[in-house]
């Protein structure tokens, strides 16, 4: 049970990070690029440790499992900062650019793009 609620953890700041922002910003210059790299280089640790869980998981290595938990819970706080930049930026775009913020974010990082696809489709469940 403590290692669903850890995982959780991970993807609801992952979903969090890419879900807050409004459709009224008017910035029709804005660089995607630099937001789907300031987003990859934030979470990439977090997607990261949560793959090492996943396949620990799958081995069935339940202490080595248990024994990053610190460590990814350190990783959370520690992104948290970016987090919140990120999503201030996403809350200047419409939704429209928000989109293509993800795309290009699919395009430079697809394995954090992958992750947070996975844990929106647990969390619409």
């Amino acid at each position: 049970m403590k290692n669903v609620r850890s995982i959780f953890l991970l993807a609801s700041i992952l979903i969090m990070s890419i879900s807050c922002g409004s459709d009224g910003g008017n910035s029709s210059d804005a660089d995607y690029d630099s937001i789907a790299n300031e987003f990859c280089n934030c979470m990439q640790p977090l997607v990261d440790i949560n793959k090492k869980i996943k396949d620990l998981l799958a081995e069935k290595k339940q202490d080595e499992v248990e024994a990053l938990f610190p460590q990814a819970r350190e990783l959370s706080i520690k992104s948290q900062p970016c987090v919140k930049k990120l999503e201030s930026s996403l809350a200047e775009l419409t939704t429209a650019q928000q989109s293509k913020a993800g795309e290009t974010m699919r395009d430079v990082c697809p394995d954090v793009a992958k992750m947070v696809t996975s844990a929106e489709e647990r969390e619409a469940q």
